[in-house]
């Protein structure tokens, strides 16, 4: 982080005797080499503020407009009672700009005077605040009031004037209220133009030339988004300055103008009641996208926020709430892959052209993907709360997981081509045992994470709200509670079509793998471990049907009744159990092929072709019907077959 990891980089000389250190370079958080970087950005930055040091003391330039320059006009007309200096005229005009612009008037402000008014803002930035010498121009108003005790006491006071404000953001947490208040209004100066961020105009200058990938001609506003949209194709310092620009507007999404203009009325609709901060906005909007299956939402809208989200889960620094809220667990849990992430440069953490014109692959999420191997032993709940909502996030965004995006893309090319994102995990798992070995083992994990609250299942969630109230209101969510009381009652006369659907499909993917059914895999440690240590090598469907053979040795209740539950699901349907399904494909297709899978009529079918079907198949169908039969437990279309299947195979 700014200002911590390379607090102690030896200090680079400025013009007028001060000092720029490594710690204000945006290149050094990211590489060993930074010195050459920073080197370059000390040495641009001296020769602005030595031009700036030639304006005549009793110039306005630096103090205020020239009252007899573009602007005289506007300033005879809308601020002829103000004094000059200050600033004052000039934020005169930026009030009276946006007051029209409210208004939905005409801008007050000719082409001409409104260039001479931005211009004089970018000075000021470039001239930067010198702790010495106070702050001689308010670049928002009541500046200098909130924030020179912070300058003068705080860990900015032996800042280079330009780097003042980039490291007030920087320890933007240590400030006083006014102080916080007033860099964040600086900041949303900054995202309405982005060269009044001096250091960030710095590092894109080359990105914002004539004929270049965002153009100073591009409008102020829209120069941001230009930048983050393009970022695969900027200069290595201004992708590094992007992304530290991305850290400090993650906290409030009044930062990222593009969003907020797009998400404007879906702000209003559904997160009035939200206050801005702590990235509360952007998880409210995300939110609200899945609770009303996108109805009110723009497309647009609704592409920003995805994106946006996204973007926030490639690097744990990018989300706020993850990057705030973990750090005691990250240090913890995750040092070893802080420390390879942190010392990345830009090229090697998501990937493009290093300095040597060599392609390198991303190398961002290790530190995620620690947390999520970590989640049910994360210290803090509120760090645990943000890892659910990272994977709840992925459950229905595929590809937010670069790690698990990087593994899988193969496969999700040859099974999954024709499956929208939301869909992709489920047939990942129903090909399971198709899957490279990186990849099954990301999957797992995944689903093994979502078993543990319907939450995180998103889908089931929005889909099955009036089956929670109507079969499970006395059922406390959690612990996988709920969702298991979805699947036990989704055969019920009356349960919601839709739900019913949604939990079919979960668990005709999570019954591939025992590690996906938290009731069982936390149920059934012990019997596992003492009857099917060596099916857990080999893994997918192998342990289930492991238990299922063990059957009779299996005392322990809490085992007993996952096991059950298990059974009665594919006794319902045989595509819910997968080991069952495959045995008895081809016998399904020969006898069975126009039976509608669920409440057992496929058994029922296969019963009565008893004396033809295949010996694997016969077995897998007896072994189920034998446990019925000891449990009497079964369903009653399987328990009226149970007594004719045992016969026959007895016979």
């Amino acid at each position: 982080d700014l200002g911590s990891s390379l607090a102690t980089a030896p200090p680079l000389p400025l013009a007028r005797g001060a000092e720029l250190t490594a710690t204000t370079v945006f290149g050094a958080m990211w590489r060993s080499s930074a010195h050459l970087l920073a080197a370059l950005v000390a040495l641009a930055l001296a020769a602005r503020v030595a031009a700036e040091d030639a304006t005549p003391a009793n110039s306005t330039a630096i103090t205020d407009l020239n009252v007899t320059g573009a602007c005289k006009a506007e300033i005879a007309s809308l601020c002829g009672t103000i004094e000059v200096g200050d600033g004052r005229l000039a934020r005169c005009l930026r009030l009276a700009r946006s007051a029209a612009k409210a208004r939905k008037d005409k801008n007050p402000l000719t082409p001409t005077c409104s260039d001479e008014f931005k211009e004089f803002f970018i000075k000021v930035a470039r001239h930067g605040i010198d702790p010495k010498d106070k702050v001689k121009v308010n670049p928002v108003r009541g500046f200098r009031e909130s924030c020179s005790k912070d300058i003068a006491d705080g860990s900015c006071k032996d800042q280079a004037p330009n780097m003042v404000m980039t490291c007030l953001k920087a320890h933007k947490s240590d400030l006083s209220d006014s102080c916080r208040e007033k860099i964040f209004n600086v900041q949303v100066r900054e995202a309405e133009d982005m060269r009044l961020d001096n250091a960030l105009a710095l590092a894109c200058k080359e990105d914002i030339l004539p004929r270049k990938t965002c153009p100073v001609t591009t409008p102020s506003g829209a120069q941001m988004a230009c930048l983050r949209a393009n970022r695969q194709a900027l200069q290595e310092t201004c992708r590094a300055g992007l992304l530290k620009r991305d850290q400090e507007d993650a906290v409030d999404i009044r930062l990222n103008l593009d969003v907020m203009a797009s998400c404007k009325a879906e702000l209003s609709a559904h997160c009035k009641n939200e206050e801005f901060g702590e990235a509360r906005m952007l998880v409210c909007l995300w939110d609200n996208m899945q609770e009303s299956h996108i109805d009110g939402f723009s497309e647009t809208c609704i592409q920003k926020v995805g994106k946006l989200t996204e973007h926030g889960l490639k690097d744990y620094r990018l989300d706020f709430r993850i990057r705030t809220r973990c750090a005691e667990d990250i240090e913890t849990k995750c040092a070893t892959e802080k420390a390879e992430v942190d010392k990345m440069s830009i090229a090697e953490l998501f990937g493009g052209f290093d300095t040597d014109n060599y392609y390198t692959q991303a190398g961002s999420g290790k530190v995620l993907r620690c947390l999520k191997n970590h989640t049910l032993e994360l210290a803090k709940q509120t760090c645990k709360t943000e890892v659910y909502r990272m994977i709840r996030i992925e459950a229905v965004q595929f590809g937010t997981d670069v790690k698990m995006m990087a593994a899988c893309s193969d496969d999700v090319a040859m099974h999954c081509s024709d499956k929208r994102r939301e869909q992709i995990h489920l047939c990942l798992r129903q090909n399971l045992q198709n899957l490279n070995a990186e990849c099954r083992q990301h999957e797992l994990l995944q689903g093994a994470l979502e078993s543990n609250d319907v939450s995180l299942k998103p889908v089931i969630f929005h889909s099955c709200k009036q089956a929670m109230d109507m079969f499970c209101r006395t059922v406390t969510p959690g612990a996988a509670q709920m969702l298991q009381c979805l699947q036990d009652h989704s055969t019920e006369s009356g349960f919601p079509m839709s739900c019913k659907k949604a939990v079919t499909m979960d668990l005709q993917a999570s019954n591939q793998d025992y590690r996906m059914k938290r009731g069982i895999a936390a149920g059934c440690k012990t019997e596992i471990d003492t009857h099917c240590k060596d099916k857990k090598i080999v893994g997918q469907g192998q342990v289930l049907s492991c238990l299922k053979e063990h059957w009779d040795e299996i005392t322990a209740p809490s085992c007993k009744a996952e096991l059950r539950r298990f059974v009665q699901q594919g006794v319902e349907n045989i595509e819910l159990s997968p080991a069952t399904a495959t045995k008895c494909k081809d016998d399904i297709t020969n006898f069975c092929k126009d039976v509608k899978p669920g409440q057992g009529r496929v058994h029922q079918c296969l019963l009565e072709h008893q004396q033809q079907l295949s010996e694997v198949c016969a077995k897998a169908e007896f072994r189920v019907q034998e446990i019925q039969s000891k449990d009497h437990r079964g369903s009653s279309t399987s328990s009226r077959s149970t007594t004719r299947g045992l016969w026959w195979r007895r016979r």
